[in-house]
């Protein structure tokens, strides 16, 4: 996580316009203390919204909880994801395990919609 939050400070400075949001994949098997608390180093615009691809079918929501219970201690608001997309899922149930568990866990508090899905 580390260096996924100096690339993302380093964007945040360089890029000349504005980030809509930046997604950071979180492994399976991290639910720590350590791996999160980098995230305490983000220096983004308040309008970028951070993704973190904590959503994973192997351990679904119970899993994904667990992560998200360690982010927020370090980061105030965040949206979840997969941890690197769903096309490799392959399958039908695999998708579907996915979608099940964003739809489970992505009322948790201060877990943020992205602005596109907001009903205006």
């Amino acid at each position: 996580m580390g260096i996924m939050v100096e690339v993302a400070n380093a964007l945040a400075r360089e890029v000349r316009h504005s980030i809509a949001y930046i997604h950071m994949p979180v492994p399976a098997a991290r639910a720590d203390d350590d791996y999160f608390r980098p995230l305490q180093q983000l220096a983004l615009s308040p309008s970028t919204e951070i993704f973190l691809g904590l959503v994973h079918a192997s351990d679904g929501a119970e899993g994904t909880r667990r992560r998200i219970e360690v982010a927020r201690r370090y980061v105030r608001a965040f949206g979840i994801a997969t941890e690197c997309g769903m096309a490799r899922a392959r399958t039908r149930r695999t998708i579907d395990d996915l979608l099940r568990v964003h739809v489970e866990t992505s009322q948790e508090p201060l877990v943020t919609i992205p602005r596109a899905m907001r009903q205006r």
